[in-house]
């Protein structure tokens, strides 16, 4: 595993955690949804060999991975992109080809940082993106949400009555609602207004980047389909998928992402 260094940040006001590794041309890495990631155990191995050609930054974002909460209101993922530009800015890397490498929630992040920043100069690696929408797994996590505004004890019974380790299993895979299992209260009103926002369709041809899409075969939280989608509408864009690897690939499959990484960005 890396050696990463944690370093603390200032951006907007609040205190933002990220590890950095590595030296030369940046990567600057956005995790994925979870609200519990350890962000050197999730991407440690990943990093490792990033490390070796690359100078690699993995950031917590508001209310992640040791960074400070956003307002209890909620933000959506312009704001985050909002605040990934003030991020940029304070290491001095927002007019500068850093490559961004996104992760699922990471990914609508990144494409709102795009669509905010269309002359952006970097290279850009998605993986098991979010932000293709498919009803029916959607609307029971709405079900959830105003379950829960009408009965407003529903989510604190529910935590106190079943074990934190059967939640993911009973929410997540028998109502396709995973998040909603695992979410904080502070970041309860991030996640309503993230999933009240209109998919990607519409803005992802206005992406002029070139972009890496890698998937796995056999990713459950943000299908395959999705991944087709995204490779249709950017102009740019070129699509991998990894056979037998699922929604965490960056863990399971990282010795097979840093070839197509490395090739994409000129190593």
């Amino acid at each position: 595993m890396s050696a990463m260094k944690s370093e603390f940040l200032k951006v907007a006001g609040m205190k933002t955690h990220f590890f950095r590794a590595g030296s030369g041309e940046k990567i600057v890495i956005l995790h994925g949804w979870d609200p519990t990631i350890n962000l050197e155990k999730s991407y440690g191995a990943l990093v490792a060999e990033l490390e070796k050609n690359f100078e690699v930054f993995v950031v917590g974002m508001p209310g992640f991975g040791g960074s400070d909460f956003p307002e209890k209101t909620g933000w959506t993922t312009e704001k985050y992109a909002e605040w990934l530009e003030n991020f940029l800015e304070k290491m001095g890397e927002k007019n500068a080809p850093v490559a961004l490498y996104g992760h699922s929630f990471g990914c609508r992040v990144i494409v709102r940082f795009l669509r905010r920043n269309p002359k952006f100069a970097g290279k850009i690696i998605l993986t098991g993106a979010a932000g293709i929408k498919w009803n029916p797994e959607r609307g029971r996590q709405k079900l959830l949400f105003a379950v829960n505004q009408k009965f407003p004890g529903f989510k604190k019974m529910f935590r106190k009555f079943c074990p934190q380790k059967l939640r993911p299993l009973i929410v997540g895979k028998l109502l396709g609602a995973h998040d909603w299992a695992i979410v904080p209260d502070a970041l309860e009103q991030t996640l309503k207004k993230t999933l009240a926002e209109p998919d990607f369709r519409n803005e992802l041809p206005k992406i002029s980047q070139k972009i890496l899409l890698i998937w796995g075969e056999n990713d459950t939280i943000t299908p395959t389909k999705s991944a087709h989608v995204f490779a249709k509408k950017l102009p740019h864009a070129e699509l991998v998928i990894l056979p037998e690897a699922r929604h965490g690939l960056h863990r399971t499959h990282f010795e097979k992402i840093v070839p197509l990484v490395r090739k994409f960005l000129g190593k």
